[in-house]
């Protein structure tokens, strides 16, 4: 009985000068502890991340905005052993989220905050937060493991990735990173290309659309070819504007497809303190689109003048104004659902007179085809002789059988000349059928 003393000691010993045997080099998160908390996006589950030592892998949730990769192919959340994060994860709807202010303690409690644009602040630490894992801090004794030659699992980089798409949302980029924004019109994608090295810090870039009406100010002479006018800014992390950049920005716009001809058409930038408006120079013009170079974003129009425009050679070559890649998810026709619209699916428009004085207002009545009380979207467009969309407009109505609907264009400014009306229908819900009519109409001097 006595000889069993030594094994025991030796065994007990054992545990202590080499602890590796009892620490667990992977750990999962504790079942019941899982939740920190966002500012931005609420509560964040971690109950399918896996800890190691040396990374975060596998996954966090969110309620609203699915699922966030602790180790993404191009960066990864990171461990240096000893508990201290760093590196990004990424989430389709959340973006890139910094772990650099996270760390593990010897119990297993994660503590700090990481950061990103869009998910905001998320807290280890707030008053209901919890979140553990079965992984321990290694000791001074243990030594980190290596990797075989036999591949293994991946490995993630600190380093964010050096370029970055956005569609149809926001682009946010760091100093060291490119990216090209996309944002899809009815006339085709706008694009923003930023290359590297543009900005000095972490920024946000947004693409805004908005249909030009009569009170729009623009220059004398000139037609928005559009109908709209494009507002494209930037900010830095603490929401300061970013005007200008350290390279120049390439902006690429579609054109209306009825534009043929090029030579009259300009693209104008407008001075955010005087409100006047710039012609922007070098820019190239395509069937498709117009492309250009700018060091600073403000508001861009294309418009069609009088007169040609000066005559110049553009910075970016007419070769490199590709048709663009992106193309707007658009309803398939086979999926369109379809009301009982009888007929040629044509609305009738009356004018009341077929020529109006400038200054008055154009009186139409519109009969539309349905056979029931009917939701219908309707899209008001006047177009000018050369293509140029003039005025603008969408409203929403109800509308019985044989009912006729009496609608009056007040305060439209047209010069002298000949115009058509384009009316857009939708009946019923946004996936229904989208149907045209028009009608021409002629202004006269008062």
């Amino acid at each position: 009985m006595k000889r069993t003393w030594p094994v025991l000691f030796m065994l007990v010993c054992a545990l202590f000068v080499y602890p590796s045997f009892v620490r667990a080099t992977t750990g999962s998160i504790l079942s019941g502890h899982s939740s920190a908390w966002s500012n931005n996006i609420g509560w964040v589950n971690f109950s399918q991340t896996t800890v190691t030592d040396s990374a975060l892998t596998g996954y966090a949730w969110s309620q609203n905005n699915g699922w966030i990769n602790m180790a993404p192919t191009q960066s990864g959340v990171v461990n240096d052993g000893s508990g201290n994060l760093s590196g990004y994860a990424w989430g389709e709807s959340v973006g890139w989220i910094n772990f650099s202010g996270v760390s593990i303690d010897t119990n297993g409690n994660f503590s700090g905050t990481a950061s990103g644009s869009l998910i905001g602040t998320l807290t280890f630490e707030c008053t209901y937060c919890d979140v553990q894992t079965d992984w321990r801090v290694r000791t001074e004794e243990e030594t980190p493991p290596q990797a075989s030659g036999g591949g293994g699992g991946f490995v993630p980089s600190q380093v964010p990735p050096t370029s970055l798409d956005a569609y149809d949302e926001d682009l946010v980029i760091l100093p060291g990173q490119s990216g090209v924004a996309t944002r899809s019109t009815t006339l085709g994608p706008i694009t923003l290309s930023v290359p590297v090295g543009a900005v000095s810090e972490r920024t946000t870039f947004h693409i805004g659309e908005k249909r030009t009406s009569p009170d729009t100010i623009l220059p004398k002479g000139f037609f928005p070819v559009n109908g709209a006018v494009y507002t494209i800014d930037a900010k830095t992390d603490n929401q300061d504007a970013a005007h200008t950049f350290l390279k120049p920005l390439r902006i690429m716009f579609p054109l209306a497809p009825d534009v043929q001809d090029l030579t009259h058409l300009s693209v104008y930038w407008q001075d955010d303190v005087s409100q006047s408006w710039q012609r922007v120079s070098g820019v190239a013009f395509a069937q498709y689109g117009v492309t250009f170079e700018v060091n600073h974003l403000t508001t861009f129009v294309i418009l069609r003048g009088e007169a040609p425009a000066p005559i110049e050679e553009p910075t970016v070559p007419v070769i490199d104004v590709e048709p663009p890649t992106y193309i707007p998810a658009w309803p398939r026709e086979e999926s369109v659902v379809d009301i009982d619209v009888p007929g040629a699916h044509d609305v009738t428009i009356i004018f009341d007179t077929p020529q109006f004085e400038e200054s008055g207002a154009v009186d139409v009545t519109f009969v539309f085809p349905v056979t029931s009380t009917t939701d219908i979207t309707v899209t008001y467009e006047i177009v000018n002789q050369q293509g140029d969309v003039m005025y603008t407009q969408q409203e929403e109505l109800i509308v019985d059988k044989d009912q006729s609907y009496n609608k009056s264009f007040f305060d439209l400014g047209l010069p002298v000349g000949e115009y058509t009306l384009n009316i857009t229908t939708q009946y019923g819900d946004a996936t229904s059928t989208v149907r045209q009519s028009s009608k021409t109409f002629i202004i006269t001097a008062t």
